[in-house]
């Protein structure tokens, strides 16, 4: 039962030491937020950390396969990924100044 006591009060979630992230956390306070308030900022805020914590379920997936698969040389896969980003938000930062 005290597993589910941070899904009844707010309160005792936020001092209690679940293991949830951040992100998580957010989704519940903004949904909460929505749904008592119909807060549309809220719900915003909702779909950006949904999208958040599910990108990042769907990036671990992969990310694994390619682990058992290649072994250490699977971290050239992210190596090369985050090069790209990295050139894409500089390509992007100068089309912005």
């Amino acid at each position: 039962m005290k597993h589910y006591l941070p899904l009844i009060n707010v309160h005792l979630f936020l001092k209690s030491h679940s293991s949830c992230t951040g992100n998580i956390r957010n989704v519940g306070q903004k949904l909460y937020k929505f749904l008592t308030v119909k807060d549309a900022e809220s719900l915003k805020t909702v779909c950006t950390f949904v999208a958040l914590t599910f990108s990042f379920a769907l990036g671990a997936v992969p990310g694994t396969l390619f682990c058992l698969w290649l072994s250490e040389k699977a971290v050239w896969i992210c190596a090369v990924i985050m090069l790209l980003l990295a050139l894409w938000m500089k390509k992007a930062s100068n089309y912005i100044s």
